[in-house]
């Protein structure tokens, strides 16, 4: 078991759910700034002709607003998929550890029983 789901029973164990979300949500602010900066970047150079043309409108106003209202779209929409899908791995953690816990208190029980025999074996000799 721990050898297959090593690292989910880990962050099972030692996060909390708000502490395992909020990380792994500040993680993702991170990746999806920089994958819009990109996107972003790839977008002008692909509209150059119409990015200038606005600039000599002097539309500066309404590229900054679709910028920004674009970014907050796709930041909302990047964490709520992240929220998603971290509270699912984290019930998956929690899950393999119960049953991780159930398999070690069997191990702990055949063991004390096999510890009862050589114990009573022992005696009867």
């Amino acid at each position: 078991m721990e050898k297959h789901h090593g690292e989910e029973l880990q962050k099972a164990r030692e996060y909390y759910r708000s502490d395992y979300v909020a990380v792994q949500l500040l993680k993702n602010v991170c990746y999806l700034t920089v994958a819009y900066m990109i996107g972003l970047l790839l977008w002008g150079v692909a509209n150059m002709d119409m990015l200038i043309e606005k600039l000599n409108r002097m539309q500066i106003k309404g590229i900054l607003t679709g910028v920004i209202v674009s970014y907050l779209l796709c930041m909302t929409a990047g964490l709520l998929l992240t929220y998603v899908i971290t509270m699912k791995r984290y019930f998956y953690g929690q899950e393999l550890f119960r049953h991780y816990q159930v398999l070690l208190q069997r191990l702990e029980d055949e063991d004390d029983i096999e510890i009862l025999e050589v114990t009573d074996l022992r005696r009867k000799k």
